[in-house]
């Protein structure tokens, strides 16, 4: 399937093989995040789940490698009732009729659809290393990392919209998650540019235009590192 994402901004249904895919509003998201973070699972988190059991007896190791022969789609259908209950509701609110899920044809069709999903929604995948020691040091690492890093929840993001653009939390809800995801990113583009303008006239820095394509599936930096500002108050010194 292919989708001209330019316009996904518009918030207008995407047509797909089983039916329009419409947009998910903002003040339907609460009801269906943790559904969406289901569904942004990969296999290879639930074999990861299932290894992390602390279960070493054969059976439990006959059944994983089972696993690793299915597919994301075999694996929820057969093997996790309560994650297929999360893509039932999450199918049936993205295309707006009960059995959604039901019209898939395809491992192929589910994948591109769960893709589309999470576009619409604004989650990137997470990635899991099949190798479980790996797996381990990257989540330690993770973690080591997210105690110094800014936290930015779907609060700071309404909010944020909210103060710098004057809509209210009423229009805010009416917007689709992508929309108001794509005014905070802009956003903080603008004032990053901003910011960086003013700091250049001391200093040496890279000044990104505030209008740049946004990339919300990449990690982005919206501030000046502090090694930047260090060098620029010595040289106002």
């Amino acid at each position: 399937m292919s989708y001209q994402e330019d316009f996904f901004i518009l918030g207008q249904p995407v047509e797909t093989s089983i039916g329009d895919c419409h947009f998910l509003k903002v003040k339907d998201y609460p009801k269906l995040s943790i559904d969406l973070q289901i569904v942004s699972m990969t296999k290879t988190h639930f074999i990861h789940a299932f290894r992390s059991e602390d279960k070493n007896d054969e059976e439990n190791k006959r059944l994983i490698e089972h696993l690793e022969e299915l597919s994301l789609l075999q694996i929820i259908v057969n093997y996790l009732d309560d994650v297929l209950e999360s893509y039932i509701r999450v199918f049936n609110h993205f295309f707006n009729y009960e059995g959604a899920l039901n019209r898939v044809e395809s491992e192929e069709e589910f994948e591109s659809l769960r893709q589309l999903i999470l576009k619409l929604s604004c989650i990137k995948e997470e990635k899991i290393n099949p190798n479980p020691e790996i797996q381990a040091a990257i989540e330690r690492s993770r973690q080591a990392k997210s105690i110094n890093s800014e936290n930015i929840t779907f609060t700071t993001i309404a909010s944020s919209v909210s103060s710098l653009s004057g809509k209210s939390y009423l229009e805010i809800n009416e917007m689709t998650l992508y929309q108001l995801y794509l005014d905070f990113y802009r956003l903080m583009y603008k004032f990053s540019y901003d910011t960086t303008t003013l700091f250049a006239t001391v200093g040496e820095i890279d000044v990104e235009s505030w209008s740049k394509e946004i990339d919300i599936f990449e990690d982005e930096k919206h501030a000046i590192e502090m090694s930047k500002l260090n060098s620029i108050a010595q040289q106002i010194e």
